[in-house]
């Protein structure tokens, strides 16, 4: 789940389904609770209530609201890793063409929902990659009917899951090679990649170390004084601080002194 944004000031509100990868886009006012958790609740009217919604750490989802209302329906919320947007990457990448279409409908003068709308027809009729099948057929069990015409009667074939979870494999052991940093162990000193806009002649890296405090898969806890980041791994680089380097010492008496007691009760 994920938001965008229109040319004149709203927003669309994007679900894709993992399995069918059937999307549902809702055009919204407003990124409050008051005006998502309406059309939340048409959406699994339509197809059943969801188990589990993942997202970004964006504020409209952290809002005290919609984290109720997730519990009191008994959907899973997880939040990815912070400045990670790949591992939400299905809507991330479903968002990228409807943007595309957007733009295209914005610069010929068209209505912004005609564009949506129609733009959804027809991607519901086409194959997915990972499935090799509609998103609209997959969803409902049959193809959705369209202006094309057939010339073979149409022969229930469902989806083989094992063909798809196979597909998935693939790509995941793809996502899931091996990076930069990937070797980082608590305690490593490492750089920390800059994520945000600037000249193009800034360094990519903070050239300030920060030290490895906790590590699962590939989330990485890193922790500058009384600074605290959570990061993907692929953001880090090893900092292999010279012997006796002025910055390596005083970033790790800093770190000592401030975090010893601290840490220990956060975690």
């Amino acid at each position: 789940m994920d938001f965008g944004s229109l040319p004149d000031g709203r927003h669309t509100l994007i679900l894709v389904n993992d399995f069918s990868k059937y999307p549902e886009v809702e055009v919204i006012s407003s990124l409050s609770a008051e005006v998502v958790i309406p059309r939340l609740e048409k959406i699994m009217a339509t197809h059943g209530l969801i188990s589990e919604i993942k997202t970004d750490n964006g504020p409209p989802f952290q809002s005290k609201e919609l984290s109720e209302y997730f519990e009191k329906s008994g959907v899973c919320h997880r939040r990815i890793t912070p400045r990670w947007p790949q591992a939400n990457g299905e809507v991330e990448r479903f968002m990228r063409t409807l943007n595309k279409v957007l733009r295209i409908a914005y610069a010929s003068g068209q209505v912004s929902e005609y564009a949506i709308y129609s733009f959804l027809r027809n991607y519901l009729q086409t194959p997915h990659s990972t499935t090799g099948k509609a998103p609209g057929h997959v969803m409902f069990g049959r193809p959705v009917v369209d202006s094309i015409p057939h010339h073979r009667t149409w022969v229930p074939n469902p989806i083989d899951p094992v063909q798809v979870q196979e597909r998935r494999s693939s790509t995941n052991r793809f996502a899931s090679r091996p990076r930069r940093a990937s070797d980082l162990k608590v305690e490593d000193q490492v750089l920390l990649k800059v994520t945000t806009t600037g000249s193009k002649f800034r360094m990519p890296f903070d050239p300030v170390p920060w030290r490895v405090v906790k590590r699962r898969g590939s989330l990485v806890v890193a922790r500058r004084g009384t600074d605290v980041v959570t990061r993907n791994v692929s953001l880090f680089k090893k900092f292999n601080c010279p012997e006796g380097s002025q910055v390596g010492a005083e970033v790790q008496a800093s770190n000592d002194d401030q975090w010893r007691g601290l840490w220990g009760t956060i975690y």
